[in-house]
């Protein structure tokens, strides 16, 4: 995205609006917001885990 604050010439309104990206500028925003989901998901389920471990009673053998 350092190609789009690179060569953005258009009013600060509208800084970010999809029709002011070329097609690879948009594919870049796609692919970061899903990484973004993505990491999002699995910290989700991390923290979920952590608590489910924690919470189960612990089997003595």
């Amino acid at each position: 995205m350092m190609d789009y604050d690179d060569s953005y010439d258009g009013p600060p309104s509208e800084y970010g609006a999809w029709h002011t990206m070329t097609p690879f500028q948009r594919g870049v925003s796609v692919s970061h917001s899903l990484w973004l989901c993505a990491n999002t998901l699995a910290l989700v389920a991390l923290v979920y885990w952590l608590i489910k471990k924690r919470t189960q009673p612990s089997v003595s053998h």
